[in-house]
């Protein structure tokens, strides 16, 4: 049994065992401790396979320290209930999972590019994906498992197994047809939920699938590629050459895979033999990385990037110049100027601008602007990386356009940001703080990190390999002191003092948050109205009020674990503040009595304008004498009906028909009787 099915089969079996636990942790949600636990034990998985892979310098000189966001992360999801915060954690526990199954196939992380960094996520998600098909198809070369030892033993189990079933059924089923206490019996100690089973055989198969594939591309194609590659690709040396004259040299190579902690030295001094390359001929006190590192040159003081970017300049066939250069960040600073200035008057000036300006309310101008601008900080960004990647390197003139323009473009675009925020904050004060204004206000606080970064490594250091993980640390930093703030509380009291401050205060929202905001939004029912207070505290004893009685330890938080006692805490309070339930009552109707009409009015025929004035006059009268029987009518119509829906609905339907064929009669009558007379 060679090497790699040897490493297949412990990947194999470390998946299983994965598998297993997965089913038995990441089954009861919402996640909290169970995601700490499970990941923990990846970690370990991956630490004793690499560790047999042959691997063990490579955790210590480089992806060792990857193991700190992984446990911090993991443990947030018991800390924290905000969706969001676990969705960031989520994110982050994955991207550094990646990262370790990167280094571990001989990537180097803290000068990996964005590039490096997609390409490894890329290859990680795959793996998840689709690598356990070749684990166990090719990886694992079963016919030549030895069959002695404990393996023979595995094997005559499992043949016996499969022989065993098939009668413990038969001869079971016979048993319990033969007598009905065995049946009992066995029905009860047998008693199996099919959709459960198939759940918990779904859920192993499912997360063993996954990180068997992660393990696989993790420890196997590592291996695979010190196999095969060994012999095409030399192992990186550090080669130091001083020659004191030039027909000698002294030459000192050092193996830099550490895989046995030892360091090979050779020196040699003569004559400089025909066959040798230009790598070694050198300028005295230099020294040169072949692996892709530094080359440092003792006369310029000079330490810039090669290996990497060198074998990626003569790879690409495009290139920019000075010129290209000059015009594409000049043009794009020139647009960025011009919105600086034209918006300037109004970027800063507050409540007081904003109603001045016409047609142009709070919404408009802080959420649309605010978002407006994040994308174009953005997307800033990687296209300055993309042109800095594509400079000439034999292009001085290049370089130092780029690094002038780029640095104004950098100014420019961090009073873009500054402004952006300004926005934000202007609409936070008028409309109150919800989760989205917070996370992209925090993102662009991390994008004013990177743009610091950006500026130290590539515009000053010229060092844009260590941007990457430059960028990602501050990532991991912003997602950490997320955690610290704890935003559904932060919410919650930035709207609560918005609220004393004679504002409104969206209690359904603040309600709606995750646990994280209960102890919070608890403190602040005393500043809130009444309306507002009566549906917080309503929506908190419906959540919050008591643990369930389900609850399994697996998904333990802290979070949840102190709304409960919270609510638990201020259950008198909360029960005087909740709305009374609404009293369900039956429309009344009040009969209506008829009253005796008016005496009729005097005429004379000798005024016509009083005579129609009386005529008028009649006709009211009558109608009101109508309309009072025709409801009297009608109310005894409802009376009749024993309150029944239906019979007041038609009750009224006729009277009000009644009442209308009334008044045209009654009019008519009138009419006629006034022109008789």
């Amino acid at each position: 049994m060679n090497r790699r099915t040897k490493l297949g089969l412990n990947v194999l079996e470390a998946a299983l065992l994965l598998g297993v636990l997965g089913d038995a942790l990441l089954r009861q949600t919402p996640w909290g401790l169970n995601v700490f636990l499970w990941a923990g034990a990846l970690v370990a998985a991956m630490c004793g396979l690499h560790g047999r892979a042959g691997g063990r310098a490579s955790w210590r000189a480089d992806g060792g320290w990857l193991l700190l966001p992984i446990g911090f992360f993991a443990a947030a999801f018991a800390w924290r209930d905000s969706a969001t915060l676990k969705f960031l954690d989520g994110l982050a526990l994955f991207v550094a999972f990646a990262l370790l199954a990167w280094r571990a196939r001989g990537h180097n992380i803290r000068l990996g590019g964005l590039g490096d960094y997609a390409l490894g996520l890329g290859h990680a998600a795959f793996d998840v994906m689709f690598a356990s098909l070749p684990l166990a198809i090719s990886d694992v070369q079963w016919g030549a498992i030895p069959r002695r030892g404990a393996m023979r033993h595995v094997w005559a189990a499992a043949r016996g197994l499969v022989i065993a079933v098939p009668l413990l059924f038969l001869f079971g089923a016979l048993f319990m047809a033969a007598d009905a206490v065995f049946e009992g019996i066995m029905r009860q100690t047998f008693e199996l939920d099919a959709g459960q089973l198939f759940s918990h055989f779904f859920l192993t198969l499912l997360f063993a699938w996954m990180t068997g594939g992660f393990l696989r591309g993790m420890a196997l194609a590592g291996d695979a590629t010190t196999t095969a590659g060994a012999a095409t690709q030399p192992a990186p040396t550090l080669s130091i050459t001083t020659p004191p004259a030039h027909a000698t040299y002294t030459s000192i190579t050092v193996d830099d895979r550490e895989q046995d902690g030892a360091t090979s030295a050779s020196a040699a001094t003569g004559a400089t033999r025909e066959g040798e390359t230009g790598a070694h001929r050198q300028s005295p006190g230099s020294v040169v990385v072949e692996g892709g590192a530094t080359t440092v040159g003792a006369t310029a003081g000079e330490t810039t990037p090669v290996g990497v970017q060198e074998k990626e300049a003569a790879a690409r066939g495009l290139s920019l110049g000075a010129v290209e250069v000059g015009v594409v960040l000049g043009l794009l600073n020139v647009l960025f100027a011009c919105f600086v200035v034209v918006q300037f008057r109004y970027f800063f000036g507050g409540a007081e601008r904003v109603m001045s300006i016409t047609e142009l309310t709070y919404s408009e101008y802080a959420r649309r602007g605010f978002f407006e601008l994040t994308w174009v900080a953005g997307l800033v960004l990687p296209l300055l990386l993309g042109v800095h990647a594509l400079l000439r390197r034999n292009s001085p003139a290049a370089g130092r356009i780029f690094r002038t323009l780029a640095g104004a473009q950098v100014a420019l675009l961090f009073v873009i940001m500054t402004s952006a925020v300004a926005r934000m904050r202007l609409y936070q004060s008028e409309y109150g703080l919800t989760e989205l204004r917070l996370y992209t206000t925090a993102f662009m606080l991390w994008l004013g990190l990177v743009f610091v970064w950006f500026a130290w490594t590539v515009l000053v250091r010229d060092a844009r390999l260590r941007f990457a993980c430059g960028a990602l640390v501050a990532a991991f930093l912003t997602v950490g002191l997320l955690h610290l703030l704890n935003p559904d509380a932060y919410i919650v009291r930035a709207n609560a003092a918005h609220a004393r401050a004679g504002r409104s205060f969206d209690a359904a929202y603040a309600a709606s948050l995750s646990a994280d905001a209960v102890p919070a939004l608890v403190s602040a029912l005393p500043a809130l109205s009444r309306d507002e207070r009566c549906l917080a505290a309503s929506e908190l004893t419906r959540r919050w009020s008591g643990r369930p009685s389900g609850e399994d330890w697996r998904a333990w938080s802290l979070a949840r674990t102190r709304a409960w006692r919270t609510v638990a805490a201020h259950q008198a309070s909360l029960s005087q503040a909740t709305c009374p339930p609404p009293v369900s009552s039956v429309p009344v109707i009040t009969p209506m009595t008829a009253t005796e009409p008016p005496p009729p009015p005097k005429t004379t025929t000798t005024n016509a304008g009083t005579t129609t004035n009386n005529a008028n006059a009649a006709i009211t009268n009558a109608a009101t004498t109508s309309d009072a029987e025709k409801n009297a009518e009608a109310m005894r119509m409802i009376n009749g009906t024993s309150g029944a829906t239906a019979g007041v609905s038609n009750a009224a339907q006729a009277a009000s028909a009644g009442n209308a064929r009334a008044r045209r009669h009654d009019r008519a009558r009138v009419v006629k009787r006034t022109r008789t007379r």
